[in-house]
């Protein structure tokens, strides 16, 4: 699922359409949280430790992925406050009506 998600997150965006972007975004960053807590919790490690600059490791994440989106619609201070929060953090990223 989290392939497909940012597979149409990318898609979605690169064929302009900004708020299928975000929404797939969205959905991913719920499943990356989870999953990445249920794999630490396993005692699991993350791809990326592992991962001596792949093609993967060059991509954009999950969080950088949702970002883009963000800024694509215009929501300037969401998407800062996404890349600057705490990955566990990012649920509490602020709403589209407290952008000013």
């Amino acid at each position: 699922a989290r392939v497909q998600l940012r597979r149409a997150s990318r898609e979605c965006s690169r064929r302009g359409l900004k708020l299928a972007s975000t929404w797939a975004s969205e959905q991913l960053m719920g499943l990356a949280l989870r999953q990445h807590t249920d794999m630490r919790e396993a005692g699991g490690n993350d791809d990326m430790d592992e991962c001596p600059l792949t093609e993967e490791c060059c991509r954009p994440n999950d969080t950088e992925l949702y970002a883009m989106s963000l800024f694509d619609l215009g929501e300037y201070s969401r998407a800062a406050h996404v890349l600057s929060a705490p990955a566990h953090n990012v649920s509490a990223a602020p709403s589209p009506s407290s952008d000013g």
